[in-house]
């Protein structure tokens, strides 16, 4: 018998306190450092899935996508000239508090058994009746990035070429051993080609032993990004090449080439091919998910 799944979007109440809002304060210290502090409120870009129980009208599974709770973002950053490089070095730290996070247990074990609802959710929506809930977590994130402009007579005698490197990390103070963040749900890719069904109980997604059918979210993760880009033609033309590797082993490089027919009407095409190494499940989070497929735009 095939399970029917109805999938339903969890989004904010219509009302004046859903509306987001930010404040932000810029100002130059010491002459040369460019800093920024702010705060703001808005809506997680992440949909977090959810398992909501059997609808008790239609018998269905019901799958909601949390993206309806407003978060906490706090930040600074500042940029400055560094003259032994002979470039501009730019740092950034932000703190998204209340992001919901992602484990089996809450998210989907939650929605299948009720014992379970009233343990890790505290309470049930009805009685003896299942309903999953999600973490609450702290995210940090935050880049390192250094910009600098150079010259190639060789290959460009008339511009110089544009260098914008980044060191972009995500970290999750909230992970401990007993409360192990997956990514969004994300089943492994072995456990597809198995044909297995993901099992939101198993020990291994929560702190225990054994594995786990869904895609670890590491408490430090990372990506190096590097993009480099020159004008020709009195900057009708620009061709750039951009670079950005993974701790998980995943790489992706694009070429891309604008031409500027007029100021009005801008042509570009870009390339993008991802690949990963190691194992079939390494690499397959963010944009190691789209690995099997390469990209040819044109705008």
């Amino acid at each position: 018998m095939e399970v029917q799944i109805e999938v339903a979007q969890i989004e904010p109440a219509w009302k004046f306190g859903n509306s987001r809002w930010g404040v932000r304060l810029q100002t130059v210290i010491a002459d040369e450092f460019t800093t920024s502090v702010w705060f703001y409120k808005t809506f997680p870009t992440e949909p977090v899935p959810l398992l909501l129980g059997v609808s008790p009208q239609t018998g269905r599974v019901v799958t909601g996508v949390q993206t309806g709770r407003l978060i906490n973002v706090a930040g600074i950053a500042s940029s400055f000239f560094f003259e032994p490089i002979n470039s501009v070095v730019r740092s950034e730290v932000e703190v998204f508090n209340n992001t919901p996070g992602f484990r089996p247990i809450t998210n989907l074990q939650a929605g299948l058994d009720p014992a379970v609802s009233a343990q890790v959710c505290g309470s049930v929506a009805t009685p003896g009746q299942a309903h999953a809930c999600f973490d609450k977590i702290n995210v940090v994130r935050g880049e390192l990035g250094v910009d600098r402009a150079f010259f190639l007579p060789l290959v460009n005698p008339a511009n110089s070429f544009i260098w914008v490197s980044a060191f972009v990390f995500n970290w999750l103070p909230d992970e401990t051993k007993y409360k192990d963040y997956r990514a969004a749900g994300i089943i492994k890719p072995s456990v597809l080609i198995s044909g297995q069904t993901p099992n939101p109980a198993a020990p291994g997604c929560d702190g225990g032993p054994g594995p786990c059918d869904f895609i670890n979210r590491s408490k430090f993760e990372f990506f190096v990004q590097s993009h480099v880009q020159t004008d020709y033609l009195h900057g009708q033309l620009t061709p750039a090449v951009t670079a950005v590797v993974n701790n998980r082993g995943a790489m992706t490089i694009f070429p891309e080439l604008t031409y500027r027919i007029t100021d009005s009407f801008i042509f570009n095409t870009r390339y993008i091919n991802i690949h990963t190494f190691g194992s079939e499940n390494n690499g397959f989070i963010d944009l190691g998910v789209f690995r099997d497929r390469d990209e040819i735009w044109f705008r």
